[in-house]
């Protein structure tokens, strides 16, 4: 996702060589939304999900099983 607002703190992926913000974002088995997490472009998909599931820890407290990109971590 690009960033178009220059005041907001960015980061730098350089694998897709570009800079701005991830979204990372727990959904359930019907796509409800349980916890939202952003990013700078910087922090990696898992580095992300890991603060995401930290930081909503009260929201996910019933989570049993995480996947990512259809793999289990």
């Amino acid at each position: 996702m690009h960033s178009r607002c220059t005041k907001r703190e960015k980061g730098y992926n350089a694998g897709k060589k570009g800079s701005g913000i991830k979204r990372h974002i727990a959904v359930d088995t019907n796509g409800l939304i349980h916890a939202i997490q952003i990013t700078t472009a910087n922090i990696t998909d898992r580095e992300g999900a890991i603060q995401m599931c930290e930081r909503h820890k009260k929201a996910l407290d019933k989570v049993t099983n995480i996947r990512f990109c259809c793999k289990v971590f």
